[in-house]
Parts: structure tokens; sequence; C-alpha cells
């Protein structure tokens, strides 16, 4: 495995893992929506992240982009979810949308499409709530 996908990639924890594994030879895609409130400074930092890594600037819930994606790739690591614990609290839909239905879309299309990924990690934090 060479190829890695990090959804969410541009955050805190994607970008450092994505700069890890960027130092251990990985071939990196970076999917990330760049809202403004994880990025306090959306457009400077896809400048500056596109520098080491191919940056896609697109939403996990976006059947096409998501498809293109996964067929390039031999692994993903998926961090992609609407972040504000206190916000999903009425604006529910919204992380529905974002956080499960964007991880179901992600997986239909690895259970309906040819493609070459050999392993998917996902991870969790507060946005789980």
């Amino acid at each position: 495995m060479n190829r890695i996908l990090i959804t969410g990639g541009a955050g805190f924890i994607g970008l450092n893992t994505s700069k890890l594994l960027l130092n251990k030879g990985y071939n990196v895609t970076i999917l990330d929506n760049f809202d403004n409130q994880v990025h306090s400074n959306p457009k400077k930092k896809l400048i500056d992240i596109s520098k080491d890594f191919k940056v896609i600037n697109g939403d996990i819930r976006n059947r096409k982009t998501i498809s293109n994606l996964v067929k390039d790739v031999d692994g993903i690591i998926h961090l992609a979810a609407a972040v504000g614990v206190g916000q999903s609290a009425y604006a529910i839909d919204h992380y529905v949308d974002n956080n499960t239905k964007g991880t179901a879309l992600l997986l239909d299309i690895l259970v309906n499409i040819k493609h070459n990924v050999k392993k998917i990690v996902v991870a969790s934090s507060m946005s789980i709530y």
C-alpha cells in the first residue's frame, strides 16, 4: 500500500497523520471541505498544504467525488466529520448528514464499485456525539 486517502485530512489529526505518512514515503491525497469553523483561513490553508499533498476541496457526501478518489488509492483513513458538540444538539440534520451519512456513503461506494482499497481506518472523536 502506497497511496492513501485521508478524508478530513486538513484538520488537526488529519494533517498530522498526513505529514507522518508523507515522511514515511506514502503518497497522500487529502479530502477536506475547509469549513470555516475548523479552518480560520481556509484559502491560505488550502494553498499551504497543496505544496506537499494532492488536496481535494470537496465533500464526503458527494458520491462522484468519493467514487473517483477511491479508485486511485490503496488505503483510506476516514476522519471527515462536522465538528461542534454543542451545535449538534440543535443542528441535528447537518451533523447526521455529514457524519453518519457521509460515512455510510463512503462504505456504500467501497462495497459497490471496483477499487484497489485494501484497508480502511475509521476513527472517532468527540464528533461522534
